[in-house]
């Protein structure tokens, strides 16, 4: 762990230079900041999460802080807890070290990690819920599902649409087990959060029915979504596609494997993610796309170490000159792509970052597809 340990901390300073030194929400003026905090304070649905609110708040009244550097300081060690956490949850799943170190970076190199508080991405209290989603994962794999459903009500209160993570307790039932503990722990989280909500905020967001059309309003706003929901995972996406065929083919031999395991959580939870996020939220923020990742970062990690050497007989045939040269032109067709589909965004300062980040996903996929592709011939 002491590998893993020292690249959480690398990579958390990376992202907050990443952050800190581009156009983001943490450059904005103090002004912005202390109206964003009473937003967060007083206004509905923002008051439902209050752990960031709360630290923030608590950081820049007993120092000499500003609201933006308590903001800081509160949120770049949580982004660091994430990290091991989720190195220990890959050490759960039996990632070899080198195998959690790919994963870990796969991890923090996805959009909503890399450019956390990006404009629009505005991460607030994500990072308690990725760290709740970690952990319930982490107990899901322990077989010690109301330990984990727990974990999943802690983190549906700072991200609600979390529970919808709750079917994959079915998949992480114990074998042959006939009582409905994993029906009856997914429920708890969901009667939890409910009475919390219940109890404490009872009033429902307007207008929230209605997102479906503001995200698809016009051709400007559809590419923002299109754009958001790509993004989220990246390449990544065509890994875990990958790896969820692979996984339906092998029948029930594998049944209680941890890859099948994640392969069918990842089937079930992703789509009724990005469905649940278009319809009812803003797709323009991204992060609302993430929550599958503890299903989808293990699974496309894997996927990645079997093609890898595919991809490695593959180019040791031809002269190095020609697999750079592919490398360089697909690279530069993805972006010549990108910059025809995506003319402009109506919400993305750094359109040019943004464009280059969508194009080297692009090319990503498009090399895994064609890997897969060997793959299967080979076969």
């Amino acid at each position: 762990m002491v590998r893993d340990t020292v690249l959480a901390v690398l990579l958390t300073a990376l992202i907050l230079l990443l952050n800190a030194n581009l156009r983001t929400m943490i450059g904005e003026s103090e002004t912005l900041w202390q109206d964003r905090l009473e937003m967060h304070e007083a206004d509905f649905p923002f008051k439902l999460r209050p752990l960031t609110t709360l630290v923030t708040r608590t950081i820049a009244e007993n120092t000499d802080l500003s609201v933006r550097d308590a903001f800081i300081v509160g949120q770049y060690p949580l982004l660091f807890i994430f990290l091991l956490s989720f190195a220990l949850y890959l050490r759960q799943l039996g990632f070899a070290p080198r195998q959690r170190l790919l994963a870990i970076g796969l991890l923090a190199f996805s959009f909503p990690v890399l450019c956390l508080h990006f404009i629009p991405n505005y991460t607030w209290d994500d990072l308690w819920a990725y760290i709740g989603l970690t952990w319930m994962a982490v107990f899901l794999v322990r077989g010690r599902c109301y330990t984990a459903a727990l974990c999943l009500a802690l983190a549906a209160f700072s991200r609600e649409s979390v529970l919808v993570v709750a079917p994959a307790f079915y998949f992480y039932r114990r074998e042959k087990e006939r009582s409905p503990n994993w029906l009856l722990a997914a429920g708890l989280s969901v009667a939890v959060y409910l009475l919390y909500r219940a109890l404490l905020f009872p009033e429902v967001l307007p207008g929230r029915l209605s997102l479906l059309l503001v995200n698809f309003a016009n051709a400007a706003e559809a590419r923002q979504t299109l754009h958001s929901v790509f993004v989220s995972f990246g390449w990544l996406w065509v890994l875990a596609a990958v790896g969820i065929a692979r996984a339906l083919r092998t029948g029930c031999g594998e049944a209680n494997s941890s890859i099948r395991k994640l392969a069918l959580s990842a089937l079930i939870v992703s789509p009724l993610c990005v469905f649940l996020t278009m319809t009812f939220s803003l797709a323009r923020e991204t992060r609302l796309f993430f929550t599958a990742f503890v299903f989808v970062v293990p699974l496309a990690t894997r996927e990645l170490i079997r093609l890898r050497s595919v991809s490695a007989r593959f180019m040791e045939r031809r002269p190095p000159w020609l697999v750079v040269g592919s490398a360089v032109a697909l690279v530069t067709v993805c972006i010549g792509v990108t910059v025809l589909v995506f003319p402009s965004y109506p919400f993305l300062p750094m359109i040019d970052f943004h464009r280059v980040f969508f194009a080297l996903h692009l090319a990503g996929a498009i090399v895994v597809v064609l890997a897969a592709g060997l793959q299967a011939k080979a076969s």
